[in-house]
């Protein structure tokens, strides 16, 4: 009997390091993966957070890389010399041109898809670029009212703006995911991108399309959606 009590206390005096070996490794794996975890804060802030504004380095390359960008997209933006060579920017144009603000009695016939004078007549692009081509036209109209060939180079701005937001929030995605470094890059290789830069050149819905894209995919980053 008194062999046995021996036995097992030497098994437990022998087995004691082993356990307080995995006790403390099973401690040090928990504790790294609790500080892997968000903190309360970061979980209570995700979208203050992710909309925080960068430091000042970060905006001077930002907003270096949109002014390349800018640069990219107006210059050559008389293209085809007024000749409205691109079919769809052709039609755009001719149906925003056409478009008219009601007055007087038309109030009465602005729901009426046969009588309105805000019906561009086609929705095969929707018509959000039309109102706001149309707006512009309208802004400018006291100094200036721009012609069919005049309301080209206001399209072709609108594009280029829009693309601009669009490298905007490819920034804001890319470092809400990455990094700060990695949001600048990815803004640099879509500000020099030739497809975005060409699409530019011309007012129809493809950098529009894009912009309401990346604002959605940034809205649903930074939690708004």
């Amino acid at each position: 009997m008194r062999e046995a009590q021996d036995v097992d206390s030497n098994d437990s005096i022998n087995s004691s390091p082993r356990e307080n070996s995995i006790t403390s490794d099973t401690t040090l794996e928990l504790d790294s993966v609790t500080n892997n975890l968000p903190s309360e804060e970061d979980r209570s802030n995700p979208v203050e957070k992710r909309f925080s504004l960068p430091n000042n380095s970060t905006r001077y390359a930002l907003a270096l890389i949109l002014l390349i960008a800018v640069a990219l997209r107006v210059y050559g933006i008389n293209w085809d010399q007024g000749g409205l060579f691109h079919p769809d920017e052709r039609a755009f144009l001719s149906q925003v041109y056409n478009l008219e603000f009601p007055q007087g009695d038309q109030w009465a016939d602005i729901t009426d898809p046969q009588l309105s004078t805000l019906n561009p007549g086609s929705f095969n692009w929707g018509s959000l670029p039309h109102y706001a081509l149309k707006a512009v036209q309208y802004a400018v109209a006291p100094y200036k009212w721009m012609s069919l060939h005049d309301l080209r180079y206001a399209g072709r701005a609108l594009s280029a703006l829009s693309d601009i937001v669009t490298i905007f929030f490819i920034f804001l995605i890319a470092r809400s995911v990455f990094s700060t470094r990695v949001g600048l890059l990815a803004a640099l290789l879509s500000a020099f991108a030739v497809q975005q830069i060409q699409l530019s050149h011309f007012f129809a819905v493809d950098t529009f399309m894009t912009t309401f894209m990346t604002t959605f995919r940034t809205a649903m980053r930074c939690g708004i959606l």
